[in-house]
């Protein structure tokens, strides 16, 4: 029999983002809710049979109540046979059962699935032809991943399907400098009596351009929430075939998306061409760390202000960093400043007669300055 599934992770439900504007941060965090339920009419809409979430659903155990309520509701809606939800490394499963869990499980009714034990879960019961092998995480960090269990285990023979759920990092994908984040090898994943692997932790989907061989994937987080992850947000869907091929086809799911942008400035000219830069309608849902450098004259410098506020009115949130911008001295400035023949005058006259000297003038026209007041 075929399977169909929806694969995503990493939503961080409960993030609080702080450092941003009221609106902005209200906005964002609301922008999980309604991920999450995009990703459920997604997997409505393409007939999934099977919606999992590969850990991280919360940014932490101990998310409000009303929270995990509307996640109970939103995955309420999926009209597959089953939710599958795995505990990750940031809402990881407690000792003394407190957290999420307990809570979806009540709320969540008959086809929601917590991911709870490292031990094969059969789907038969739920009407699906697969195995699943959860790898749940129980605390925030550690150096062993959770996968040696599935290695060693006997897949049913009647069973066509079997997928692994883990979440942690992957070598060579994942930035993990400690090995504190349940750290994998490719080997160990591919040892393991699988035919496909459903991650989370890394916030960018791997790999990027999936070939028939490929058995390992992360979806990456389906809304971005932070600068490094320059993306649109992302998920799988995974169409199992009776013959046991498997398809991967990547799904496009965020609502915002953040940037880092470099801009070089050398005349007002191409400073109103930031303007025009950022004018376009797509970029009203952007997060913008712009870094502008340049030296440029002091005419140029009094206009930041006025083009930073315009650019405040095109994108959804805006960091200026505008330290790399410098005033321009020229010889015109110097003999307006200091008397002629004067020490200053004539050290200021001489840098600025090299392009190459333009930081020692920058240096030393500063000193001068704080001296003279």
């Amino acid at each position: 029999m075929a399977l169909k599934v929806l694969h995503t992770s990493d939503l961080h439900i409960g993030k609080k983002f702080a450092g941003y504007d009221d609106g902005v941060r209200e906005a964002l965090i609301e922008a999980r809710f309604a991920c999450l339920s995009r990703l459920v009419q997604e997997a409505n809409r393409q007939k999934c049979d099977l919606f999992v979430i590969a850990g991280d659903l919360f940014e932490r155990p101990d998310v409000p109540k009303k929270d995990v309520l509307r996640v109970a509701q939103a995955l309420a809606e999926f009209e597959g046979q089953l939710v599958a939800l795995l505990p990750g490394n940031h809402d990881h499963l407690s000792p003394d059962g407190s957290g999420p869990w307990q809570l979806l499980r009540e709320k969540g009714g008959d086809n929601l699935l917590i991911l709870g034990k490292r031990e094969p879960v059969n789907l038969v019961a739920h009407g699906l032809p697969a195995v699943l092998y959860p790898c749940p995480c129980t605390a925030k960090h550690s150096r062993e991943n959770a996968i040696g269990w599935v290695r060693d285990a006997v897949p049913a023979p009647a069973v066509p399907h079997h997928i692994g759920v883990g979440h942690g990092s992957l070598e060579g994908v994942s930035p993990d400098f400690n090995g504190d984040y349940y750290p994998m090898t490719r080997a160990e994943l591919e040892a393991c009596p699988v035919q496909l692997w459903l991650l989370g932790h890394t916030h960018l989907r791997y790999p990027e351009q999936p070939g028939p061989a490929d058995q390992i994937f992360y979806a990456g987080t389906p809304e971005p929430d932070g600068f490094d992850c320059d993306h649109a947000g992302s998920a799988w869907i995974h169409e199992l075939g009776d013959d046991g091929s498997c398809r991967a086809v990547p799904l496009t799911t965020g609502e915002y998306q953040y940037r880092h942008d470099d801009v070089h400035v050398r005349s007002e000219r191409d400073l109103e061409a930031l303007k025009e830069r950022y004018a376009a309608e797509t970029n009203r849902k952007l997060l913008l760390k712009l870094k502008l450098t340049g030296r440029v004259p002091a005419e140029v410098i009094a206009r930041l202000p006025e083009v930073q506020q315009e650019i405040e009115k095109l994108v959804f949130s805006l960091k200026l960093d505008e330290a790399g911008m410098t005033c321009q001295i020229t010889a015109q400035d110097i003999d307006a400043t200091f008397t002629t023949g004067s020490f200053p005058h004539r050290l200021l006259r001489k840098l600025a007669e090299r392009e190459e000297d333009f930081e020692a003038l920058q240096e030393a026209h500063r000193l001068i300055m704080e001296v003279k007041s």
